[in-house]
């Protein structure tokens, strides 16, 4: 190493990087063929956050001197600055191959191999850097990572809990643990992380942020909103804390200042999917259906909803079609349910319609539009179609707002047969009342928007002269025994009575011999009121949009009455509003 070279290397180890830069360059113009300057003048100009610049002067040294292990890692550092990662890949390769096998090298061939989504290699990237700094804890961070994105939640936790003893100190790893453990469902333990993370720095927006989704999870609303806050304090831009602040807001019913920070959120970052789509959501709710739509169309872009994409155009609602419109269901029964409204008003404007749905809904959809549409069941392929549409998409194609939303009732028939066979079975005692505590198990706010039986025992008890039938299913059926409300409530739920399992239509028979059903929101909901039968629905303080902010009742459902849960998480206002309804509605009961 030449003096001059030597002089400007101190700078460059003792911080003086603008003078070191200066020195290099110099030398460089001077010597262009000199390796050693080329590469440290690549390495600083790395430190220095200019990787495109540092990309040049590596490539140039790997130009002159082939066998420089070293530059080859550097650059790998400094095409992964560019987002590069396959040339990022291909130059951690040739330093490997060159002889640098320290394990910063395997580290970073493993961070870009998962980006890439190559994650099965970039596993075994990281276990070779393990191999060779074994416990390491950023090495076992990045695994972590790794371990979470494809789903092995219960490794990454055993990953971290490692590289936490290691370095507790290190607030990526507590931020990264909670993450695993909010996947698992272990939301204190989440909670628990977050706020050793805020131990270690009290300022950190993330951690704030991450502790706020947690909390509005465990329904401590107000907390969350307190946490978000936070968040945005300490980082004004912070979108996603601004969008996640909109979430609870929402959840509190104050929807004005919701989208005021959707707005914020979208201002800021406007590929931000979630903001977009919850602040369609809200516009729904509040009626404003023309700003709402476009909002809820942006469900697709959502993790759960990407990838839902058939073959061939996107109905844009235009008539007339060269062939058969496809109206594909996208998600659960009772979004089905509900947009199938629109299949007459198709059928009347000359539209060849085939749906194709749910297996368990073919045989009541199929009857109902028998002279209107085609019925197919989502397990087979598709016939050639001239242009498809998801099933929720046709409010917004069809330009429904509030005043002409389609409320021909009914528009779902049931079969007379299996009416009949239920009149049987239940024979003439009644007033029969079907009872739903519970939806869908697999939907997030299952918890939040349904009271579940327990609420509803002193109602049941309190009328025993009413006929109790519970088309309650697995797994909240239990419920009814565990409660010991056995005597009180038929069960009408097992999966593998003939007359109850397999298919909508055996429900639909089922709660055309009812007086009344009483459900929370679920797909028997929007059953009955498709059948235009009279049903009660017991709804939480943040409604899904169709059943609007307030009042008892619902143009998308004229038979179906509104029960409104007023402070979240307390059941027992609907429940008083439930005894008082049925006092009036059935005289003989007690008076509550």
């Amino acid at each position: 190493m030449t003096e001059e070279l030597a002089r400007a290397f101190q700078w460059h180890q003792t911080g003086r990087l603008a003078e070191a830069e200066q020195a290099y360059r110099g030398m460089a113009a001077h010597a262009p063929e000199r390796a050693d300057v080329q590469y440290l003048l690549g390495v600083l100009l790395v430190q220095l956050g200019r990787a495109a610049e540092a990309e040049t002067h590596l490539a140039r040294v790997l130009s002159l001197s082939p066998g420089h292990a070293d530059a080859a890692y550097n650059l790998g550092v400094a095409r992964q600055s560019l987002g590069n990662w396959r040339g990022a890949v291909s130059a951690y390769r040739l330093a490997l191959r060159l002889g640098a096998d320290y394990p910063d090298v395997r580290l970073n061939l493993g961070a870009a191999l998962q980006e890439l989504g190559q994650f099965a290699e970039g596993e075994l990237a990281y276990m070779e850097a393990l191999a060779l700094k074994p416990g390491d804890p950023g090495i076992l961070g990045n695994l972590a990572l790794l371990l979470k994105a494809t789903g092995r939640f219960e490794e990454a936790l055993a990953a971290y809990d490692v590289a936490v003893a290691a370095a507790p100190q290190r607030i990526d790893l507590h931020l990264g643990r909670a993450g695993a453990f909010k996947e698992v469902g272990k939301l204190e333990d989440a909670l628990a992380s977050l706020e050793a993370a805020l131990r270690i720095d009290f300022s950190s927006p993330e951690a704030h942020n991450n502790r706020g989704v947690v909390l509005n999870d465990l329904e401590r609303a107000v907390e969350a909103k307190a946490a978000f806050e936070q968040a945005l304090t300490l980082k004004p831009t912070y979108a996603e804390a601004a969008g996640n602040l909109g979430n609870v807001l929402l959840g509190l019913g104050q929807i004005e200042a919701a989208l005021r920070s959707y707005d914020q959120a979208l201002e800021l970052k406007p590929e931000l999917a979630n903001a977009r789509f919850n602040r369609g959501f809200a516009h729904l709710l509040m009626g404003d259906y023309e700003r709402g739509w476009e909002g809820w169309e942006g469900r697709f872009t959502l993790k759960d909803m990407q990838g839902f994409h058939l073959d061939g155009p996107v109905w844009d609602g235009r008539i007339p079609l060269n062939g058969p419109l496809l109206i594909q269901a996208e998600q659960g029964f009772g979004d089905t349910l509900h947009f199938l409204r629109y299949v007459p008003l198709l059928a009347r404007r000359g539209v060849e319609v085939v749906i194709r749905c749910q297996d368990s809904l073919t045989g009541l959809v199929a009857r109902s539009f028998a002279d209107q549409a085609r019925v197919i069941s989502q397990d087979t392929p598709a016939p050639p179609y001239a242009a498809w549409l998801a099933v929720a998409s046709l409010g917004h194609r069809l330009g429904t707002r509030i005043d002409t939303i389609p409320a021909d009732m009914p528009y779902l028939k049931a079969d007379t047969t299996l009416v009949s066979a239920w009149k049987n079975r239940l024979g003439q005692g009644g007033p029969k009342i079907g009872l739903v505590w519970r939806g869908n198990a697999g939907f997030k706010g299952e918890k939040r928007r349904a009271p579940g039986l327990a609420p509803l025992d002193s109602l049941v008890r309190a009328n025993p002269q009413l006929r109790w039938l519970s088309l309650q299913r697995d797994p909240f059926r239990q419920d009814l025994f565990d409660l010991g409300l056995g005597e009180f409530i038929e069960d009408l739920g097992d999966g593998a009575d003939p007359m109850t399992g397999g298919d909508f239509d055996k429900t639909a028979a089922l709660l055309e011999t009812l007086d009344l059903v009483i459900t929370s929101d679920t797909a028997v909901a929007h059953l009955a009121g498709a059948l235009g039968l009279e049903g009660w629905v017991m709804l939480s303080s943040a409604p899904d949009w169709r059943w609007g902010r307030t009042g008892d009742a619902t143009p998308w459902y004229p038979s179906l009455r509104l029960f409104r849960q007023t402070t979240p998480g307390d059941w027992s206002g609907v429940v008083q509003s439930l005894a008082v309804a049925i006092a009036r509605r059935f005289p003989d009961s007690p008076p509550p």
